[in-house]
């Protein structure tokens, strides 16, 4: 117990405290009919913040975490989950370095060695896990449509820039009125989207959508 409530794990400890609040909260709503689960596309809101100014959205240059996020993101599974997988990682992960370090070398890591090789198992790893998680996910056919029927259809950058093999996310509404949020890169290779340009959708390939300037 005192290895557990160390000082060196709190942002460990702190992870598993989030993702058990998470589950608890998931767990009564379910109870009475509410889930936060796909809370972001009910009510219509990106799942980024917008850290351009408000006059130079053409200027926005994204940051590393934007561009972890748009390599993290996986359609098919709702943001919520993701992040639930990287709590849940970053804490146990965490909890394991620290305990193995402990053991094998006396010692615990500090924050500045801790948390960086963290995150350098814990991205990876959610990447993989989500993708396995997706692959198992039933498809609602009777109210989802496949990524390649909004081909046509007119999207909006929501993340940082995209170029040409440097995708970002982008959102649109299908027919049924279910928003998708998918990768999608320019099909010219001089042309760039930054944040809330509107692109229009001409192909996917492997979920993955190339776009014009709409």
């Amino acid at each position: 117990m005192d290895f557990i409530l160390a000082d060196y794990n709190v942002p460990f400890m702190a992870s598993l405290l989030i993702v058990m609040l998470i589950t608890a909260l998931e767990c009564i709503g379910a109870l009475i009919g509410i889930s936060s689960t796909h809370l972001f596309d009910k009510f219509d809101v990106d799942y980024t913040i917008d850290t351009s100014p408000p006059l130079e959205i053409s200027h926005h240059v994204p940051s590393i975490f934007e561009y972890i996020f748009a390599w993290m993101r996986v359609p098919k599974i709702p943001l919520l989950i993701v992040i639930l997988i990287v709590l849940f990682l970053f804490g146990s992960v965490g909890l394991t370095l620290q305990s193995f370090s402990l053991t094998y070398f006396g010692t615990t890591l500090s924050y500045i060695w801790s948390i960086p090789l963290t995150l350098a198992i814990v991205f990876p790893v959610s990447l993989i896990l989500s993708h396995v998680i997706a692959y198992f996910l039933p498809n609602d056919s009777s109210s989802a449509v496949s990524l390649n029927s909004l081909v046509g259809n007119t999207a909006e950058i929501t993340l940082g820039t995209a170029s040409k093999g440097f995708p970002t996310t982008a959102k649109c509404r299908d027919s049924m009125g279910k928003m998708h949020h998918f990768l999608v890169e320019p099909e010219d290779s001089q042309e760039t989207f930054n944040y809330g340009e509107k692109v229009l959708l001409i192909r996917c390939i492997n979920g993955r959508f190339h776009a014009l300037r709409a």
